[in-house]
């Protein structure tokens, strides 16, 4: 989970266990019981969001390092075989066989 939302979640545990401790004294000012339960369950849904989102982002990281891998290997595949074309070929004939290199 991100450092923002365990700031976050912390902050408002702290803020709701308080409230709770004082909530005679709160309640002329609106907040009741359900409000503080209301946050708790916000609290708890935010946890899980962030916890899914970390288990995301981890297969995203995964993929994308075996993408990458994938696109070196290509890439080298790519330039070793056009260095035939290069190295073999005038350069009027390159673009037959794919090569549209300039130079």
């Amino acid at each position: 989970m991100s450092k923002t939302i365990e700031t976050q979640v912390e902050k408002s545990r702290m803020l709701i266990d308080g409230f709770r401790k004082n909530i005679g004294e709160l309640a002329a000012k609106g907040v009741t019981a359900e409000k503080l339960n209301k946050m708790e369950a916000d609290l708890k849904r935010l946890e899980d969001a962030g916890k899914n989102v970390e288990e995301i982002r981890a297969t995203l990281s995964a993929a994308t390092k075996q993408m990458n891998a994938i696109l070196d290997e290509v890439k080298n595949d790519f330039q070793s075989e056009k260095k035939i074309i290069k190295a073999d070929y005038p350069q009027e004939k390159w673009i037959k066989y794919g090569v549209a290199d300039k130079r």
